[in-house]
């Protein structure tokens, strides 16, 4: 099930005969040279849908109206009533004035973008995907993949996300990736989990230009009990910089106790 919604704008229905602008979309397509599916391609629509339109049976929208007018380089009322007179100076300001009005009302509207799979898993769809311009508005995505302004999923993407794999530019999960993420694994510019990594990462363990551990960190500036960086606070703490002699920080990873100390290791080979 797909949908694009225009929300907001109505078209006034007495401007539209189905036949006589599907006549005058097949002759003006004609005209520049384009087959059915150029003309898609151009409005981004499929060729069915301009072969629709030309049939009578369907109505493009007030958008793609507008998008045709251009192509074919005619007035919107010439591509919809296939008229073509010699207008007063007046009614062309008048009619440069609705399609302006026409234009600014597009931009304004709400765009929104939906899609939800049939098939469904543990209740859910597979896929659930809805994209608004106005992330406040309508629901979140939820699904086994779920994409959206807001997202809930087994695997989430979307400005906020929660999943078992979330990313985006707020996310919660198992392993997130986003701008802020919280969660087993975290990775971001802040970033809160068990193994923390990040601009300024919060964990068990962390990494990260600013690194605050539990037990372990490794960065420019790090505290923990076990500690490795350009200013490093902690228990069990060494202080580097370009200069620091490998064997050093060979000797001081000897030195750090079992679990934790390979962890450092780990750690300090990624930074």
């Amino acid at each position: 099930m797909m949908e694009t919604v225009f929300e907001g704008q109505t078209i006034d229905e007495r401007m539209l005969s189905s036949m006589s602008l599907g006549e005058n979309i097949g002759q003006l397509r004609r005209r520049q040279g384009l087959s059915q599916e150029q003309l898609a391609d151009r409005l981004g629509v499929s060729r069915q849908s301009v072969s629709k339109w030309e049939a009578g049976v369907s109505t493009p929208e007030l958008g793609k109206l507008i998008a045709m007018a251009d192509l074919f380089q005619v007035s919107l009322d010439q591509l919809v009533r296939g008229s073509d007179p010699c207008p007063s100076p007046a009614a062309d300001d008048a009619l440069l004035e609705e399609l302006g009005e026409i234009r600014r009302s597009l931009r304004r509207q709400e765009l929104r973008f939906v899609y939800t799979s049939r098939r469904r898993l543990w209740g859910l769809p597979l896929v659930d995907i809805r994209l608004s311009r106005y992330p406040q508005r309508g629901k979140a995505a939820k699904g086994i993949l779920a994409i959206g302004n807001r997202a809930v999923g087994v695997v989430a993407v979307g400005g906020a996300s929660c999943g078992a794999i979330a990313v985006g530019g707020a996310s919660v999960g198992l392993l997130t990736i986003g701008g802020a993420a919280v969660g087993g694994l975290a990775i971001g510019g802040l970033s809160a989990g068990i193994l923390a990594l990040g601009g300024v990462a919060v964990g068990l363990c962390a990494l990260g230009g600013v690194a605050v551990g539990g037990q372990v960190a490794v960065g420019s500036v790090a505290s923990a009990p076990i500690a490795i960086g350009n200013v490093a606070t902690g228990a069990h703490a060494l202080t580097v910089n370009s200069l620091t002699d490998g064997r050093v920080i060979d000797r001081f990873l000897a030195t750090c106790p079992g679990f934790w100390g390979r962890v450092a290791r780990f750690l300090f080979f990624l930074w």
